[in-house]
């Protein structure tokens, strides 16, 4: 067989799912003239580290070139030797090579010696699959070609190389913000008073939570515009806390309502039940509706806590009638005569308690007669209660006899004197006034207003 040049094949693009071919045509006899070798050659891919400080990975693609030499012409029915050369010039080792020759149906493959790798060759024997495993760096593996001729026809040589995709893995970092917000104070307060609670915001995220703000719901929700407290940016794992002094304004259960807002729509709620305790002091007043004039009036003062908290300084105060006079007070009561006034002073009274407190009244004035109790603690605490007595004026006649002193010689005239007073608030109208004698004395003259005398 005559020398003849060699037939050089380069893969251009090498990829394990994109095989790329290079096609040799070898002349026959009825074809006398050469071709020109075939030449083709990869890019390599870029393999110097990157200078870039996002640059996740850099990874170097292997550098794989496959070479066929054997003569450009040969003989109907006579077998031909051919060489396939595969080369790794990279520093990267090429795993899974694949490759793959076939001839058309006017030719053979006669025979075939890999110096590494598996065969797997076709039925009609004019195509076959080389397969390695690894090639290593700097390394090379051959194949010997024994080709048979059937037809004087041009004949294609077809080989594709193929290898696995280099991969390339690295792990990103994804980041999350979260918002978690607790809020802790006491659980019962008293109405009016002023209480400390704490509003505890934290990132358990592991990203930063950006222009994080707190927004404190108003005391009632439908009173007025949330409250805001700003915290900026709380990285991750971070915590913040808010001290807000509050203060209740009416009793009853309560919840106290807190939102935490960050950039991106990130966003938490959190609430506290507060029980607001509250005392509430009342005052009845008992007393006779009817009374006459210039007789004592009782009137009894039933004090009574009826809210669920205990009352402090409390405080009853009874404004006496009109004209009237304070004859007695329980309860060591301070006496005000000057503005006809009994008060009574109490530290505490605790929820659900009472107290109970009499005043003695001397009724002057006819008429109407108002007495006014009113009882009044801590945290403006204030109620009022009136008793009404409707007096009666009165006639109240008094009848005083002064009599002769020592005694008195028979015959000898002796004087009497009867006194008549109305000590009452009512004229006493058809007043008569009768004196009886005993017997042995006989009247026989009389001084004063219209009179008569019997025997």
């Amino acid at each position: 067989m005559a020398d003849e040049p060699e037939l050089a094949m380069v893969p251009d693009k090498l990829g394990r799912d994109d095989l790329e071919s290079e096609s040799a045509v070898v002349a026959g006899p009825a074809r006398p003239h050469a071709s020109k070798p075939v030449k083709t050659e990869n890019k390599r891919a870029a393999s110097d580290e990157s200078g870039d400080p996002k640059s996740l990975f850099v990874r170097t693609m292997p550098k794989v070139t496959i070479q066929g030499t054997g003569p450009h012409r040969l003989s109907v029915g006579q077998p031909a030797d051919y060489k396939l050369v595969v080369a790794n010039h990279g520093d990267q080792p090429a795993s899974d090579l694949v490759v793959m020759v076939s001839l058309p149906d006017t030719a053979e493959l006669s025979s075939t010696r890999p110096s590494a790798g598996t065969i797997d060759a076709s039925p009609g024997g004019c195509a076959l699959q080389w397969a390695i495993l690894t090639l290593p760096p700097s390394k090379h593996e051959e194949l010997a070609l024994r080709i048979v001729p059937h037809d004087s026809a041009a004949l294609a040589l077809d080989v594709r190389c193929g290898i696995a995709a280099v991969s390339a893995k690295t792990t990103l970092d994804v980041q999350e913000a979260k918002l978690a917000l607790q809020i802790d104070g006491a659980v019962e307060v008293l109405c009016g008073e002023k209480e400390i609670y704490r509003l505890t915001v934290s990132n358990p995220g592991n990203g930063p939570a950006e222009n994080a703000v707190i927004h404190l719901m108003p005391l009632p929700p439908d009173e007025g515009a949330p409250a805001t407290h700003r915290i900026g940016t709380l990285a991750a794992g971070e915590t913040k806390v808010v001290e807000i002094e509050l203060v209740a304004r009416q009793g009853g259960p309560l919840t106290i309502q807190a939102r935490a807002t960050a950039d991106g729509g990130i966003h938490t709620t959190a609430g506290h039940e507060v029980a607001v305790r509250q005392p509430a002091v009342q005052v009845e007043v008992a007393g006779p509706p009817r009374q006459y004039a210039g007789a004592p009036a009782t009137y009894r003062l039933r004090v009574r806590n009826s809210g669920d908290a205990t009352a402090r300084r409390v405080k009853v105060t009874a404004v006496l009638p009109e004209g009237s006079e304070c004859a007695a007070a329980s309860h060591d009561a301070k006496i005000d005569i000057k503005h006809g006034r009994a008060t009574w002073s109490l530290s505490s009274l605790p929820a659900g308690a009472e107290q109970l407190f009499t005043v003695k009244c001397l009724m002057k004035s006819p008429g109407e007669n108002r007495l006014e109790a009113t009882v009044t603690a801590d945290g403006n605490l204030k109620h009022s209660n009136v008793a009404l007595t409707d007096v009666t004026a009165v006639a109240d006649l008094v009848l005083d006899v002064v009599d002769p002193s020592g005694a008195v010689p028979i015959g000898q005239d002796s004087v009497y004197e009867v006194r008549v007073r109305n000590r009452g608030d009512r004229a006493a109208e058809g007043v008569d006034v009768t004196a009886f004698f005993s017997n042995g004395v006989e009247p026989f003259s009389t001084d004063g207003p219209a009179h008569s005398i019997s025997s």
